[in-house]
């Protein structure tokens, strides 16, 4: 069995529902058919469902777990029935699945020295090269909820955005990282109809940043292209496109947002030259970059202009080049293809 990570929405609750908390995870854990949650206290019939999705989210091992659920009362207790997804057999088979899984992608993608910044780089990355997106697919998977899961994402490696979400927790609480998962909407790509979503807060050196591996996994990318649009972003960054309850922790920091600390980060204009002309200059193939120019505006065709301009001091007998732009959080790919 996995070992409990961080366990933030179990913090947020009063102590009778924490008694309650650990009643239900051990008995789920243990494929309990009924599991009393409150010997002690009083507690609300109406609390099972948070309690559920709190253990849900804490605990991305126990996937097997439905939103589902049966209870009875007897005297002063409430017995809680749990619904699971397999039978026990299966269950126990695929929960040693799901270890092998997670210690097998921990040991092959961390190297020995790496800090916790380069711990959930490399985690991100290889969710968003090896697990595809399952919108096509989620009627075909047996049951179709497996898609929402941990192992939805890390062995099956399809999954929708609430199996990238747990799948990087439970990756990062592997490693000791404080990660928890968030549940709002987000605005679909250029357009401004609003679906249910779910993506990370991390801790990152005593900050914590948002991450939505999902949005750095969109389906019409290249397999072997990284985005890191949406690694360690902030409140206000994130807030562009997505919408959540604020009572998660607060992320305001960028120190250790990927263009700020990959030295990826364009200020102002005449950095943007000077960045254009170097790559130019060096016969560079490619330029990635994110503007935080303030109330500089910067888009497509002001890029376009800007490499016009740089191309007059070099002597190249054909110059082509193309862009991608994420206009929501001003990231640009820049590709040249010199004649």
């Amino acid at each position: 069995m996995l070992s409990n990570g961080y366990r933030y929405y179990y913090s947020q609750l009063d102590a009778a529902m924490q008694s309650a908390y650990e009643a239900m995870l051990a008995g789920v854990k243990n494929y309990a058919d009924a599991i009393l949650l409150n010997p002690n206290f009083a507690l609300y019939e109406s609390a099972i469902s948070e309690l559920v999705r709190a253990v849900k989210l804490d605990n991305p091992s126990v996937f097997y777990l439905a939103s589902q659920y049966q209870y009875s009362i007897d005297g002063n207790a409430i017995w809680y029935k749990p619904q699971y997804l397999f039978d026990r057999a299966a269950l126990q088979m695929m929960e040693y699945q799901l270890l092998n899984t997670v210690d097998n992608i921990v040991n092959t993608a961390i190297g020995w020295g790496m800090n916790d910044y380069d711990k959930e780089l490399a985690l991100h990355d290889y969710l968003i090269q090896n697990v595809a997106y399952a919108a096509d697919s989620q009627w075909q998977q047996n049951p179709p909820e497996i898609i929402y899961t941990a192992y939805g994402a890390l062995v099956n490696r399809q999954a929708v955005c609430s199996g990238f979400a747990h799948a990087l927790k439970l990756l990062l609480d592997r490693c000791g990282i404080d990660c928890l998962v968030v549940t709002g909407d987000s605005f679909m790509p250029d357009s401004t109809v609003l679906i249910a979503h779910a993506w990370n807060i991390v801790n990152i050196n005593q900050h914590f940043y948002h991450v939505d591996a999902t949005w750095d996994a969109p389906t019409n990318k290249n397999p072997a292209e990284l985005f890191h649009h949406y690694f360690n972003v902030t409140d206000q960054e994130i807030a562009i496109d997505h919408q959540w309850q604020r009572d998660m922790p607060s992320c305001y920091a960028t120190e250790y947002n990927y263009f700020v600390h990959q030295g990826l980060n364009v200020a102002d204009e005449s950095t943007l030259m000077q960045w254009l002309q170097h790559a130019i200059g060096n016969k560079n193939p490619s330029l990635v970059f994110k503007y935080s120019g303030g109330n500089s505006v910067m888009d497509n065709d002001k890029l376009n202009a800007m490499i016009a301009d740089s191309l007059q001091q070099f002597g190249y007998n054909s110059l082509s080049w193309s862009l991608s732009f994420n206009d929501r959080q001003k990231i640009f790919n820049v590709e040249f293809s010199y004649g």
